[in-house]
């Protein structure tokens, strides 16, 4: 049958060679399209190191000199024991899972530092984050061997916590990570002074839109707490996780019955903000792109699909009285159909081989979107497959509409037609 149907193209060269030349050009378009598409929500679906369900975000506020209850004779010290009374009495509520302090930490907030860390000569620049212990159960982030207790643990030793890529890049030899010294200062590295490693975490990343996920993370001191214990405490952020039971009016509970209780000295509770609603506020701008390019894509590809259907159609149509003479000379139908299906597939066959070197030159070349994703020959082949697939139920659903009424001819009609 393959020898037949060879015969065949060869016989109509001419109307062949048209449409395998507009099927190479489609695929290469059409592999470009799904390649984009298939890098960015691989990203946005990529696990984000993370879990926001039942948390929020508190800030407190600090009294003016004309308020009443103001006083202006507090130490440092119990500026920070008012600090600390504020947590205690948040841990202790009956509706919170666990609270904890961090600064330019938390996700989707829109502020976070970087700096360099080194280990002797090695260096990487990567986020750095100021939290205490229970940070990490507050957002669930999990050391590589999958326990949150074990960053809790490190850092309540006052030990660092780093991840992968980190390691790579400051322990190129192979050597354990585990108890590695570190420092953001490279003389002090270089002559083995910092701090201890503890523990390595998993990768997490700042957003669903952004792949960033390299961090190391340190306690806080005494002096990050005597900075911020005065009208700069609303840079100081309380990361809280709720009992999930009691999440769905805790803003209720929390303004007229929690609140009340977190004033102590000068500080008060300002600001409650849900992060699952703060994601999405933070992250509109980047949604609706994806939104209008989603869109676009759709627009493409119905056109692409309305295109090369129409022209296996087309194609099809205009050969109905063959098809019908088929039948008469004992062709089942869908022996007919599996012939234009396997004509189809041999042309679009051959017409991806060109597209394919061309779309690896474009791709060798950083003529594609890397900045997420690094190509390699699993992205080059998934992009590819997408794309052929594709193709190939064009043109099946092409070949088989006009087929199957073509298929129902009466043999005396197909004969007087021939």
């Amino acid at each position: 049958m393959i020898k037949h149907i060879l015969k065949i193209i060869r016989n109509e060269s001419k109307s062949n060679l048209a449409l395998w030349l507009e099927l190479a050009v489609v695929a290469i378009f059409l592999w470009f399209i799904v390649d984009n598409l298939y890098v960015i929500l691989s990203m946005y679906y990529k696990p984000l190191g993370f879990d926001i369900k039942h948390t929020y975000m508190m800030k407190l506020g600090y009294l003016s000199e004309s308020s009443e209850g103001y006083r202006a004779d507090y130490t440092e010290e119990q500026q920070i024991g008012f600090m600390e009374d504020i947590m205690e009495r948040l841990t202790h509520d009956p509706k919170v899972e666990v609270a904890a302090f961090c600064i330019q930490s938390a996700p989707y907030e829109g502020s976070w530092s970087t700096s360099s860390i080194f280990r002797d000569t090695f260096q990487i620049n990567a986020l750095y984050r100021y939290v205490s212990p229970d940070f990490f159960k507050v957002y669930k982030y999990q050391s590589i061997n999958g326990s949150t207790d074990e960053l809790v643990e490190a850092l309540k030793r006052r030990e660092w916590i780093i991840t992968p890529d980190i390691v790579e890049a400051l322990a190129p030899d192979g050597a354990n990570p585990i108890g590695m010294i570190v420092n953001q200062n490279k003389e002090r590295a270089m002559k083995g002074e910092g701090a201890t490693v503890g523990a390595v975490s998993k990768p997490v990343r700042l957003d669903d839109f952004d792949d960033f996920s390299s961090y190391y993370a340190f306690p806080m001191g005494y002096n990050i707490f005597k900075y911020y214990a005065n009208q700069d405490i609303q840079y100081f952020q309380f990361p809280i996780r709720v009992k999930a039971e009691y999440d769905k009016d805790f803003k209720h509970y929390f303004w007229k019955e929690l609140a009340p209780r977190l004033r102590a000295g000068n500080f008060y509770a300002q600001e409650l903000t849900y992060i699952p609603d703060n994601k999405a506020s933070f992250q509109r701008s980047q949604t609706n792109e994806l939104k209008t390019k989603g869109l676009l894509v759709l627009f493409l590809l119905v056109n692409i699909f309305l295109g090369v259907m129409g022209v296996f159609w087309f194609r099809t149509q205009a050969r109905r009285q063959q098809i019908g003479l088929r039948m008469v000379l004992g062709d089942t139908p869908r022996g007919v159909l599996w012939k234009f299906y396997a004509e189809g597939l041999i042309i679009l066959t051959t017409a991806m081989i060109p597209s394919m070197i061309v779309m690896y030159v474009l791709s060798r070349n950083e003529m594609i979107n890397v900045e997420y994703m690094d190509f390699t020959v699993l992205r080059f082949l998934i992009g590819l497959a997408i794309a052929f697939g594709l193709l190939c139920t064009m043109m099946m659903i092409g070949i088989w509409l006009p087929t199957r009424k073509a298929i129902s001819i009466s043999p005396a009609v197909a004969l007087a037609e021939e």
